[in-house]
């Protein structure tokens, strides 16, 4: 940014001094006789010291700082937001104020930060369609400390870099009305999704690794408590060492105590399922389809029913119902024996309890 300075020209009046020269002289009076009276020279005086004018943007800083949440996992957004801010540096002036910028990622104050989000769940006005946020600030506006630009994951490189470029034209003061000259200030503009593995094809279906079970007891009895949750420690048990190969070293499988914290629900429904005889699991999943192909990409919730007239089969029917929201291909993909292969519930996996 350029700086204004203001420079004070001080004019200085300086005064000579002669004798009265000798044909003036009065009569009667010698010349020599006459003194001279000499003229004080005055004082120097020092020019006003000139005041800088602080630089015209919100924040009074050149250059503005601009961070990036979290760099170190979203290094590939770096050079995104310094494209941006580039081009704002060329064209700022043009629509807004003259803006300087430095991005320096790993910034402990700086005066904007941007934030890479999967959902944005705190801007004014915000829905679904919405992919970016962005405080309207002009040269006079005076922010509260550090400035937040939020901008939606998961879409294409050249997506991004529009949204971004939109979002901190909001920062110049940009509103969507500018869209009339500047198509990607429009309220809304075209994006194109990053494709992304369905959940199929993912080593889980899971966004985390570490999944996790409540379990709700509520409909047995006090007598057969204790028999369900060893029966359910089994499976859970099973599964959380690897399941015979079946998951991923890194995964593992718990219970909590807070069922809003689960990734899973346990029930034991009072009433049939809907199988032939009523007895056996259910299964279910909540899923997301961030990238609109029509297949989950990753489940986000998920539910297992199991209903048995004997308690030594919980750790079967919760077991299969376990395995299924691993998103096999077909049951025949499970571990045994849960496979369908025409096992007994009695066979040497149910006497494997703890």
């Amino acid at each position: 940014m350029k700086r204004r300075a203001v420079v004070l020209a001080a004019l200085l009046l300086l005064a000579g001094c002669s004798g009265t020269p000798a044909g003036d002289a009065t009569a009667g009076t010698d010349a020599s006789e006459l003194s001279a009276t000499e003229t004080p020279t005055p004082e120097a005086t020092e020019a006003p010291t000139a005041t800088p004018v602080p630089p015209q943007n919100p924040w009074r800083a050149d250059p503005i700082v601009v961070g990036v949440a979290d760099a170190e996992n979203d290094s590939e957004y770096v050079e995104l937001v310094r494209e941006a801010t580039a081009y704002w540096e060329t064209n700022g002036s043009a629509y807004g104020y003259e803006a300087n910028y430095a991005v320096r990622p790993n910034a402990s104050d700086p005066d904007i930060v941007v934030e890479f989000a999967h959902e944005l769940a705190y801007c004014d006005d915000y829905d679904r369609h919405t992919v970016g946020c962005a405080p309207v600030l002009d040269a006079d506006s005076t922010p509260f400390g550090t400035s937040t630009v939020s901008i939606e994951r998961g879409y294409t490189d050249e997506t991004t870099f529009s949204i971004l470029k939109h979002e901190f034209g909001h920062t110049l003061g940009l509103t969507h009305e500018a869209g009339e000259e500047l198509a990607f200030m429009n309220a809304s503009i075209d994006t194109v999704l990053t494709p992304k593995p369905n959940a199929t094809d993912r080593p889980i279906p899971w966004r985390d690794s570490n999944l996790t079970l409540y379990v709700d007891y509520s409909n047995v009895s006090d007598d057969e408590r204790g028999t369900y949750e060893a029966e359910v420690a089994h499976a859970v048990d099973y599964y959380d060492g690897g399941a015979d190969g079946y998951l991923p070293s890194n995964v593992t499988v718990t219970t909590v105590r807070n069922r809003s914290a689960a990734d899973v629900l346990v029930t034991f429904p009072d009433r049939p399922l809907a199988t032939e005889d009523g007895r056996g699991t259910s299964w279910s999943y909540r899923f997301v389809d961030p990238d609109e192909d029509g297949s989950p990409e990753w489940y986000v919730e998920g539910r297992v029913a199991v209903v048995t007239r004997e308690t030594r089969h919980v750790d079967l029917y919760l077991g299969y119902g376990l395995g299924m929201l691993f998103a096999p291909d077909s049951r025949s993909d499970l571990p045994d024996p849960f496979d369908g292969e025409g096992r007994s519930p009695d066979d040497e996996w149910t006497s494997r309890r703890r």
